[in-house]
């Protein structure tokens, strides 16, 4: 087994700023994740606003503090269980379903740095784990057929999605008003289902032999986003520079990026709105490096 504490170095003391630090310490979570990935014949692609920066700016968005990558669901499902075994002991992976301060989190998987913090907003007190991390998205296959998409696929998404959180908030409040209103929705959602699976049994029928040839790909059911794209655009995967690493990446980048961001995503946006998400960065607790600290926060 590859040595990746030691094969992949840690070069956070080279950055000139926090923000800088943190990136480079990012950085390192990527490239051990490739590195895992590559071994074992896992596909993954650099998506999202990662993505974006590796096209724009030749790697990450200057003021961006997060890295984005997303996995088919069978590839991130083994993933999860050869990174567990397999990562370096200055990384921890954490996933929303094994652990109840993680749920709030619209990610399903982080690996994490154990030597550094970030607190972003809304994020429970009660995380142990918070150094700078990667998001691991596991991407599903939906029906080409958009009118099946939106009103069977989408719906179960959503609604889990929504029901977790219904869930988590008793977990943390015990307040009747929110049992009796995860009990009201938890009806409603019901008979708008049954209203629909006669329908949605015969649209499953109907495009089957599209879903069977060439599926679309989007976040998974898991995750609250809603970007899709045609098979084609994803794959078959190709690779792009990021920060002088070359890392796999989208088909067809163009249509993929368009269709998260628009046409018009090779614009940066106004100085105004070229904000750091999180709300404080320490990039090494180990050496008292400088701290990020938003101003204000908004």
């Amino acid at each position: 087994m590859l040595d990746l504490e030691e094969l992949i170095e840690d070069n956070r003391g080279l950055g000139t700023t926090p923000l800088r630090q943190a990136q480079l310490v990012m950085l390192r979570l990527l490239r051990i994740t490739d590195a895992i990935c590559k071994r074992h014949g896992l596909r993954y692609w650099l998506c999202s606003g990662t993505l974006l920066g590796a096209v724009r700016h030749g790697g990450f968005i200057p003021w961006d503090d997060d890295i984005d990558i997303g996995m088919p669901r069978e590839d991130y499902e083994r993933f999860v269980q050869i990174a567990e075994r397999e990562l370096p002991d200055s990384v921890v992976m954490q996933l929303r379903d094994q652990e109840t301060y993680l749920r709030f989190n619209v990610n399903p998987c982080k690996i994490r740095d154990r030597f550094s913090r970030i607190v972003e907003p809304g994020e429970p007190e009660l995380n142990p784990e918070k150094g700078l991390f990667l998001d691991v998205f596991p991407f599903d296959s939906y029906s080409r057929r958009g009118s099946l998409r939106f009103f069977y696929e989408r719906m179960i998404k959503h609604f889990f999605i929504v029901m977790g959180k219904f869930k988590d908030s008793m977990a943390y409040r015990d307040l009747s008003m929110t049992r009796s209103l995860l009990s009201k929705f938890h009806r409603l959602w019901l008979i708008m289902f049954r209203l629909s699976l006669g329908w949605t049994l015969v649209e499953v029928k109907r495009s089957r032999k599209y879903c069977e040839q060439r599926p679309f790909v989007g976040f998974g059911f898991d995750v609250p986003f809603k970007a899709c794209y045609p098979d084609e655009v994803v794959f078959p995967l190709k690779d792009i520079e990021f920060e002088g690493y070359r890392f796999m990446c989208p088909n067809n980048i163009h249509v993929f990026l368009s269709t998260s961001f628009g046409r018009n995503y090779m614009t940066p946006p106004p100085v105004c709105k070229r904000k750091v998400h999180a709300l404080e960065i320490v990039p090494d607790l180990r050496d008292g490096a400088a701290v990020f600290q938003q101003k204000t926060i908004s």
